[in-house]
């Protein structure tokens, strides 16, 4: 019985979902900091409506060079995950992120005071229009 439950479980949701995410690098336009962000979610659709797992890591770096892939010194790691669920254009959804101190060079003073170490979890409504 249990074998059957799992394969009535399993089988809808390799035919109604998809495996999405995303890679941003990006800088501060007025100072040396870049970052990069990335993230993975698994959406499971049904019709209109849609659940959406996902988690990702936001590392914030400074760059005397200007090059993002040369000599970057790490001074900040977000994480983050969280659930979304939606049914045409109404949102609703919970995340969690924490926010971590990295410890490499000299950077650590001038970015990581006590009040920027922080997590939180929020619970969300949103309404997309445009679509």
């Amino acid at each position: 019985m249990i074998k059957y439950i799992f394969f009535i479980l399993i089988i809808p949701s390799f035919c109604f979902a998809q495996f999405g995410g995303h890679a941003e690098f990006g800088k501060d336009i007025e100072s040396q900091v870049f970052y990069t962000d990335l993230i993975v979610n698994y959406t499971f659709n049904l019709k209109s409506f849609y659940i959406m797992p996902y988690c990702g890591q936001i590392t914030w770096m400074e760059n005397e060079t200007g090059n993002l892939f040369e000599g970057s010194d790490p001074f900040r790691d977000t994480y983050y995950i969280g659930l979304e669920s939606g049914y045409k254009n109404v949102i609703f959804g919970i995340e969690h992120f924490c926010s971590h101190a990295v410890y490499d060079g000299n950077n650590w003073q001038k970015y990581n005071d006590p009040p920027h170490n922080k997590e939180l979890t929020k619970i969300f409504a949103r309404y997309n229009f445009g679509k």
